[in-house]
């Protein structure tokens, strides 16, 4: 009863406040959330006791037990995201950008051609030993 006398007494404050602050607009969520699951509770408990007092209470808990598995079923399927197949963001690069500045005779070199596919097979760390080297070498020579 005391819990009833607080809502009423509550009731007129939130109905009347401005929804511009984020805690009265909380509040607000949280009480019909709040009541909405007491109604849900009162409701079940009243189809438990009518379908106890028509078919038994074997029937009661079956007939709730099946219904609390098929929403479940119902949220745990509608809250899966949908399996798609991934998308290569990445444009497909051309292999031979680094080959493209050497001079020719230096392109059919096997130390360079060997050095080229390190390159291909481990960029990332390719990338970070030359940003590393130049800013070593940038380093040496302006003396900074």
């Amino acid at each position: 009863m005391a819990l009833a006398k607080t809502a009423l007494a509550l009731a007129p404050m939130i109905l009347k406040a401005q929804l511009r602050r984020p805690v009265k607009r909380l509040a607000g969520a949280a009480l019909s959330m709040g009541l909405g699951l007491l109604a849900g509770l009162f409701l079940l408990t009243a189809a438990f006791v009518w379908i106890m007092k028509s078919y038994g209470a074997e029937f009661g808990f079956l007939a709730l037990g099946l219904l609390f598995f098929a929403l479940a079923c119902i949220f745990h399927f509608a809250a899966r995201p949908s399996k798609k197949a991934p998308i290569d963001d990445e444009p497909e690069m051309d292999m031979d950008l680094l080959a493209q500045y050497l001079p020719e005779e230096m392109q059919n070199d096997p130390r360079i051609l060997a050095v080229i596919e390190n390159i291909k097979e481990h960029p990332v760390g390719s990338t970070a030993t030359a940003v590393s080297l130049g800013f070593v070498l940038s380093k040496l020579i302006l003396r900074d």
